[in-house]
């Protein structure tokens, strides 16, 4: 089982030369190249949903480890992921929306459908702690979602979250201050030493299944970005990278 696998939906990564770099040092690191698929932008239709879970399925990836999936567009491959996990856990889920709303597309997986569907469809999840949240958000379909907690921005993670069933991270850099770093969607106000702090201690203190993260630019935006941007969302995934070595 590889520690890291980087899952190429957009090709944002190729964009960041240094994050690269700190992954060609690492031996444990597999790549997974979906760009060129189909049906795939925001929202995920069921035959496409089935070619990314073979493909990960044939390069034996599962909810294990550490994936780096992309921009915020793809966030639902945190759901293929997890669908994988066959005992009860939490989730944790750090970003700047709930993604908890019905697609306007009938039923079919989205990013911003994604924890919606896992509840519904995955009986080993006991619950979702959503962090970072912007309270504009926050309506009374979350709140009053069966197995949605909403944490507050002053909580500590740690006494809420119980340690006697183990945790899948996900995280969304857009729960990132836009001066930290650069995503495609509009962006929350949480500091990186912040979400950093979350990781560590969920790592140290709570049995961690697995960690996903995404919120990349798109590639519009690459192609419009100055290089202090992209050096920016560089730095972070590789200050990201270095804190999950300790996974």
């Amino acid at each position: 089982m590889k520690k890291y696998t980087v899952i190429n939906m957009s090709g944002a990564y190729k964009r960041l030369g240094g994050f690269i770099s700190e992954l060609n040092k690492r031996e444990d690191v597999v790549w997974i190249d979906c760009e060129s698929l189909s049906g795939t932008e925001c929202y995920c239709d069921s035959d496409s949903a089935d070619r990314i879970r073979g493909i990960l399925a044939c390069n034996g990836i599962d909810y294990h480890g550490v994936h780096f999936i992309d921009n915020g567009n793809y966030h639902y491959l945190s759901k293929l992921l997890t669908d994988s996990i066959d005992e009860p856990f939490n989730l944790f889920v750090a970003d700047n929306h709930p993604d908890t709303q019905s697609p306007l597309f009938g039923p079919i997986l989205s990013c911003g459908s994604w924890v919606k569907d896992l509840i519904e469809e995955n009986k080993n999840v006991n619950n979702v702690y959503l962090s970072g949240v912007n309270p504009q958000l926050i309506t009374h379909e979350v709140t009053g979602m069966d197995k949605v907690v909403v944490l507050d921005s002053g909580a500590d993670i740690m006494d809420v979250i119980p340690d006697d069933i183990p945790v899948y991270i996900s995280i969304d850099k857009d729960v990132l201050d836009i001066d930290e770093c650069v995503t495609n969607w509009d962006q929350g106000n949480m500091s990186f030493n912040a979400l950093t702090e979350i990781i560590i201690n969920l790592i140290s203190y709570r049995q961690v299944l697995g960690i996903d993260i995404c919120g990349e630019m798109d590639s519009m935006m690459y192609d419009k970005a100055d290089n202090i941007r992209i050096h920016k969302n560089d730095t972070i995934n590789i200050e990201l990278l270095n804190a999950l070595d300790s996974f």
